[in-house]
């Protein structure tokens, strides 16, 4: 899924997100990227189980941030995930988070493929957006009682089965 933060385009939201210096405050970012991976998360389970119960679901971990770029001026974001990774009951969530001097630039479209995700070439194709982090967070399914096993994913590509493999390579 994708959403857009285009504060060079909404003063309004910006004014939500500026610190004292002018930029925008990445603890606000951090806050929007845990939300986000909940939501892909439950895009990929619903919100309940198979028996019907409420499905709730939880950070267990933010694997990782590598951030590339510093937010010192405001710009236009979007955010790109997807689960990338599901064990039995838990998920790792892969976001990448892009910027853009450019006005106008987010789009409407929410639909986003692995290829997308992982190789854009928007990013590539010199429209303005830039990589400016990808986060990995592990998001864990859970009923009243306990863990609740999640769907499994449906790989159709060999890209989808290399994200997938190196899923599993990296360490519980």
């Amino acid at each position: 899924i994708q959403v857009s933060l285009p504060f060079l385009d909404n003063q309004e939201l910006f004014g939500d997100y500026v610190n004292v210096f002018g930029g925008i405050r990445f603890g606000k970012i951090m806050e929007d990227l845990d939300v986000f991976a909940a939501t892909c998360a439950y895009m990929h389970c619903g919100t309940s189980t198979t028996k019907g119960e409420k499905l709730t679901i939880v950070t267990a971990a933010v694997d990782r941030i590598d951030v590339h770029m510093r937010l010192d001026e405001p710009f236009n974001l979007r955010m790109k995930g997807m689960v990338s990774f599901v064990g039995k009951s838990s998920m790792e969530v892969t976001i990448i988070v892009e910027s853009s001097t450019v006005k106008n630039a987010n789009s409407a479209d929410s639909s986003v493929n692995v290829n997308q995700l992982i190789n854009d070439n928007d990013t590539e194709s010199g429209n303005g957006w830039k990589m400016a982090a990808l986060a990995k967070f592990i998001m864990v399914a859970r009923n009243s009682e306990g863990p609740v096993q999640v769907p499994r994913l449906k790989l159709t590509s060999a890209r989808e089965e290399a994200i997938f493999a190196a899923g599993a390579e990296r360490p519980d």
